[in-house]
């Protein structure tokens, strides 16, 4: 190993969290600047509509397990659909750390080999990501169209979703193929879905990332944020998949930290209000946090409870 190739491993960590601290600060900021322009700064929270709100994200989330069941059953895995989606749950909190492979771990951690071996895990949860991702964009680009926004974060949505969705879809999944023959060098590339087989779950995705849009509406009504119409509300739940799409595809920010936000805050201000966009920007990033964590503690204290008593 030669000293550029040290050089650059020791460098790349540093240079992205310089550029992480860097897209935080610079996010922080335009939140910052959109919450001193608040009329009002009191915030009442109405606990019903927060409760609709995580219930719709946990639905949402629980589509998106499934999708991820199907997918390593295509890929010839044999997991029990809750031990999938208690997985799926709790490889969910590794996001909130630095780095975006956290949450491949933490399901290799999980699954037995005897149920997923290491690479299915690794490639089906690249396939299971990227795709969920790309559909997400997409759906959001296809709303914003009809919708009317104008062409800045239209065509985001647009080349997110196409290029997620191609990285991970013939002709250019072979890397996919490639990156499975490295996580087993002694076995068969394995065959992935094609597009016939991702049409015939696309309902599941598309069902998940409904509840998810949902539970940003209800985060809005959550702290007394007014829709004034359907196009408000339609609005919302695009900038769900579109803002959650966005923060993955900035690899340096955990969990798409202060991404997310602005792609909300760039939606909803122009209709209401660049201040009240904020405060549901961080109504709904508490909302999901909370959500996950409350999810995953439970999925964790209630297998270990199950193997107690066996």
């Amino acid at each position: 190993m030669n000293r550029l190739t040290l050089m650059k491993r020791a460098l790349s960590p540093i240079a992205r969290g310089v550029l992480a601290i860097a897209v935080f600060i610079i996010a922080g900021k335009q939140l910052l600047d959109a919450l001193a322009k608040l009329d009002d700064p009191k915030v009442v929270f109405y606990i019903d509509y927060l409760s609709y709100g995580a219930v719709f994200y946990a639905l949402g989330m629980a589509m998106f397990s499934l999708f991820w069941w199907r997918v390593t059953v295509f890929f010839g895995g044999h997991m029990a659909r809750m031990n999938c989606h208690r997985t799926y749950f709790l490889s969910q909190l590794g996001k909130y750390l630095p780095g975006k492979a956290w949450v491949i771990v933490i399901r290799c951690a999980l699954i037995p080999e005897d149920h997923l071996s290491l690479r299915v895990v690794a490639v089906s949860s690249l396939y299971e990501t990227l795709t969920i991702m790309g559909s997400g964009a997409l759906l959001s680009f296809m709303t914003l169209l009809v919708l009317g926004v104008g062409p800045k974060l239209l065509w985001l949505a647009f080349g997110l979703g196409v290029t997620l969705l191609a990285l991970a879809h013939p002709p250019l999944s072979h890397w996919l193929a490639i990156f499975s023959l490295r996580c087993n060098s002694q076995a068969k590339s394995l065959s992935l879905p094609s597009w016939k087989a991702l049409f015939k779950v696309i309902p599941i995705i598309l069902l998940g990332w409904v509840l998810v849009g949902l539970s940003v509406v209800m985060a809005g009504f959550g702290i007394g944020t007014s829709f004034k119409n359907f196009y408000e509300m339609f609005l919302a739940m695009a900038g769900a998949g579109l803002a959650i799409t966005a923060g993955f595809a900035v690899f340096v920010t955990p969990a798409g930290l202060g991404v997310r936000e602005w792609v909300l805050m760039q939606l909803l201000g122009p209709s209401i209000g660049t201040g009240q966009a904020a405060l549901v920007a961080i109504a709904v990033r508490g909302l999901q946090v909370a959500s996950e964590l409350c999810i995953g503690i439970s999925f964790y204290f209630f297998r270990k409870g199950v193997g107690e008593r066996a």
